[in-house]
């Protein structure tokens, strides 16, 4: 039932925003409206997921639990961002056999690659599940995406730079919060466990509150910046001939570094701004 009230908040959030954004030269397709905003609502859950495992691990295991978690983090994108990616390319029309075969070798890699063993086990399930929900989702955006542009033309007439620079925009948004967030999440989590060791939990139940409740927001607001990232980045692949616009998605999907970046102790500054020069990206 809670889950229900969350994601018609959220739902409806993202619905006032994908109207706001849109003019007569960026209508947003009802169906790939209606997956990025659930794809959003997938990314906070698993954000979500790992607040509450990160909580419980580093509470039964406080000299390697946020190691622990780190590390299922990068297992898990990395399985099923080259799952989804051998997915996303055997459904192209034309495939690239060597690039295929490169993924397929990373995925038979990834799937040999053994669950990280935690103390926290409802947790860990609960992480589990939410990652695999989160690309399930990505695998949907990526579906009605090749129907759409199955049957649309390349937009020439759009000022590609002008996208661009838009799509850079909301590309480096969301990096930057991912930045406030990795801090919010580590003070959170330090809140939390000192409220569940105290004996006197009245005393810090305040800050304990407020922390969550700070947290959530960032989460929240996130979760909106990738959902308008997607959008920015649709407008800018209206604009790619076909064989750019794959090279654009396989490389925007693999986003696990930034996500389980968040449990790293060594990320102590913000990210370098990205510059997207073509199809490639890099660190100004």
């Amino acid at each position: 039932m809670f889950s229900n009230i969350l994601f018609f908040i959220f739902f409806h959030s993202m619905v006032m925003y994908c109207n706001g954004v849109e003019d007569e030269e960026e209508y947003l397709e009802p169906e790939v409206k209606d997956e990025i905003m659930k794809y959003s609502y997938a990314f906070f859950k698993f954000l979500h997921s790992l607040y509450i495992n990160l909580v419980q691990e580093t509470l039964l295991n406080p000299s390697s639990g946020q190691e622990a978690v780190w590390s299922e983090c990068k297992r898990l994108e990395y399985l099923h961002f080259t799952e989804t990616a051998v997915d996303y390319m055997t459904e192209q029309k034309e495939v690239n056999e060597t690039l295929l075969r490169l993924y397929k070798d990373r995925l038979d890699h990834a799937s040999t690659m053994e669950k990280t063993t935690m103390f926290s086990v409802k947790e860990h399930n609960l992480f589990i599940n939410r990652s695999e929900e989160k690309w399930s989702a990505q695998k949907r955006l990526n579906e009605v995406e090749k129907k759409y542009f199955a049957q649309t033309e390349q937009n020439e007439n759009k000022n590609q730079r002008k996208v661009l620079q838009e799509f850079t925009q909301s590309y480096n948004d969301v990096y930057n919060q991912f930045f406030k967030v990795k801090n919010l999440l580590m003070k959170a989590v330090e809140t939390a466990n000192k409220y569940r060791k105290s004996s006197n939990r009245g005393r810090l139940f305040n800050k304990y509150r407020e922390s969550g409740l700070e947290l959530n927001d960032a989460f929240y607001d996130l979760a909106n910046m990738i959902g308008e990232a997607e959008y920015r980045r649709f407008e800018l692949c209206k604009t790619l001939p076909s064989e750019e616009r794959f090279t654009t998605m396989l490389n925007l999907m693999d986003n696990g570094e930034i996500t389980c970046k968040l449990l790293d102790k060594n990320w102590l500054v913000p990210p370098p701004e990205v510059v997207f020069s073509g199809l490639m990206k890099k660190s100004s």
